[in-house]
């Protein structure tokens, strides 16, 4: 028996004999009445205890009316409070049955309706997604066609360039003015193949490489361009981290993460790049980030600087977005990471809080042996 069920029977013994009790010593109060204690014994028993407790509460004031009752009593009680009392018990204990059906019924349909609201907010969602995606792609196409046509000016401004450059030594007092005319231009032509990337428009030399090998190449390098005050930790894989990728591109894309997070540092802080392979299948919390399932690796480079506001996340990955001020950045490093990685058969994934840091990882497919 359950702790529940004990209580109720209980009750039904206490209430039936406190009843049985009062109308014992008070018999001429309820002389009109005599089962008016006992309706109110098995009336709370049904109501506070159970259905069955109540009829356990009837017995007991059948049994206790031979001796409470005085005689002429006993037979006009067991005919007529019998069947009231059942009555009674039945009616209660479905009223209680009928309660606790349409309060199942009401917390239901409430769950049904955050279902539902929760469903209708997952959709909105979803339409949000699939608009921004689109507005993407529109606005990488566009960027792709421009950054193309003013590539090939550049290559021309480049060639004519060279050609002076042959004409002119060092010694004339142009070589210096037609230097800087080259190097302007290969900044120019930098930039334009960002914005190609970011179109999915470039043409990637694609290679086998090994990401262990080449995030260590880049160490010497990556510690001239942050500042002093800053620390820079690299976590490798422990066996090869082979993908198959234009080596210049992720180059880049690791500079540009970079740059990030150093800027992101406005004091002293640490930046630590992280690569480590990493399988994904269909319940991964990746999943809904585009990624297929399979074997990748990924990059990670992790700073402990600002963070980002969710205003500032939902427009990362725009072309010219920017939060620097003008002049210090173009709003196309993560725009050129994320179509490298686009490209690449990849994707990119943020995690960021103001005040919390910034992590930005690279996932490549692992190359296959």
């Amino acid at each position: 028996m359950t702790g529940t069920a004990a209580r109720a029977y209980g009750l039904a013994v206490v209430s039936t004999t406190a009843a049985l009790a009062v109308t014992r010593f008070m018999w001429p109060v309820f002389a009109a009445t005599p089962f008016a204690p006992l309706f109110g014994a098995i009336a709370a028993t049904s109501q506070w205890g159970s259905g069955p407790a109540g009829m356990v509460a009837i017995l007991l004031a059948v049994c206790g009316a031979t001796l409470v009752f005085p005689a002429g009593w006993q037979l006009r009680t067991l005919l007529v409070f019998v069947p009231i009392a059942a009555f009674s018990s039945r009616l209660i204990a479905t009223r209680k049955q009928t309660i606790a059906a349409l309060r199942a019924s009401e917390a239901e349909l409430r769950a049904t309706l955050v279902a539902q609201q929760q469903a209708e907010r997952d959709l909105r969602a979803s339409e949000q997604k699939l608009r921004q995606a689109q507005k993407m792609e529109a606005v990488g196409q566009l960027v792709a066609g421009v950054a193309h046509n003013f590539n090939n000016l550049l290559t021309v401004t480049m060639g004519y360039t060279d050609v002076l450059l042959e004409r002119h030594g060092e010694q004339d007092l142009d070589h210096h003015d037609l230097q800087e005319i080259r190097k302007a231009t290969e900044r120019g032509a930098a930039l334009t193949r960002q914005l190609m990337a970011f179109g999915h428009k470039h043409n990637a030399t694609v290679s086998r490489i090994d990401l262990n090998r080449t995030v260590a190449n880049l160490r010497e390098m990556l510690t001239r361009v942050i500042r002093g005050d800053i620390e820079l930790t690299i976590g490798l894989a422990s066996a090869p981290a082979a993908v198959t990728i234009d080596p210049y591109d992720i180059e880049q894309a690791i500079l540009n993460l970079v740059f990030n997070a150093r800027d992101a540092l406005p004091a002293a802080g640490t930046i630590h790049i992280d690569v480590a392979p990493e399988a994904i299948d269909a319940s991964h919390s990746h999943a809904d980030a585009g990624a297929s399932p399979g074997d990748y690796v990924r990059v990670c480079v992790r700073d402990n600087g600002v963070g980002m506001t969710p205003e500032v996340q939902a427009h990362l990955f725009e072309p010219f977005f920017t939060t620097k001020e003008v002049g210090q950045g173009t709003g196309l490093g993560l725009a050129f990471v994320h179509g490298i990685a686009r490209q690449a058969g990849g994707f990119v994934t943020v995690e960021t809080a103001p005040g919390k840091g910034t992590t930005v990882c690279i996932y490549l497919h692992a190359a296959a042996e």
